[in-house]
């Protein structure tokens, strides 16, 4: 697919969406991140006290909830009905599954697979567009040996995607007892903030430019994560 195909994936996500509403209309320029995401995640553990999947919550910024849910763009507010939202939420799914929507998890500094997102949907609270959807790993992960770490980001950090600051974003659902979760925030040096800031929309500074900017969660199981 060649360097050009992966220095646009973000902005193609986001057309890509669009245009199952309205087209993809101009998007505000400046230097990257682009679009910001709040993220909310609920860690699930299966019956055996692993872990089996990640249900994540994408929360757009106000304008790019307009792009993506509105007819005609931001020229146009107008409240999206439940067809509309449920269209959005299929399409992003659809356009990231190939590229394990956006999400790292790692044991033991091993990549795990993971299987492809079945549960979705999308709602408007707030003004903001949440998607939802439940990412199941492709074999459940067991906590208690090594941790479970996993990361959500752009790779090309056109998106900045963050754990929401004013809840609690971070969850263990049915976790065994002695399960903890610890947040990692990034911590990128100068020259490569200096150098994302330098980017406009039409540039990319690489596929791993997002990894250094991106959260990563610990969760283990009997030890501290």
């Amino acid at each position: 697919m060649g360097q050009e195909w992966h220095r646009r994936l973000a902005a193609r996500l986001l057309c890509a969406v669009a245009a199952v509403v309205m087209g993809c209309a101009a998007m505000p320029a400046g230097a990257h991140p682009h679009s910001w995401i709040d993220i909310e995640v609920e860690v699930l553990f299966d019956g055996a006290g692993r872990v089996r999947a990640l249900r994540q919550g994408w929360i757009f910024d106000e304008t790019y909830t307009v792009y993506l849910t509105s007819p005609g763009g931001a020229g146009r507010k107008q409240a999206p009905d439940a067809a509309r939202l449920a269209a959005v939420a299929a399409e992003m799914m659809g356009n990231l599954r190939a590229h394990d929507y956006f999400t790292r998890i790692e044991r033991g500094g091993e990549r795990l697979m993971l299987a492809t997102v079945e549960t979705h949907g999308a709602e408007i609270r707030d003004a903001r567009l949440i998607v939802s959807f439940e990412l199941p790993l492709a074999v459940p992960a067991d906590a208690t040996a090594a941790a479970v770490v996993y990361s959500v980001f752009d790779p090309t950090y056109f998106i900045e995607m963050v754990h929401a600051t004013d809840r609690d974003a971070v969850r263990l659902v049915a976790a065994p007892a002695g399960c903890a979760a610890k947040l990692r925030p990034p911590a990128p040096p100068a020259e490569l903030k200096a150098r994302a800031a330098a980017l406009d929309r039409n540039q990319s500074g690489g596929d791993g430019l997002g990894a250094e900017f991106a959260e990563k969660v610990s969760i283990r199981c009997g030890a501290a994560p």
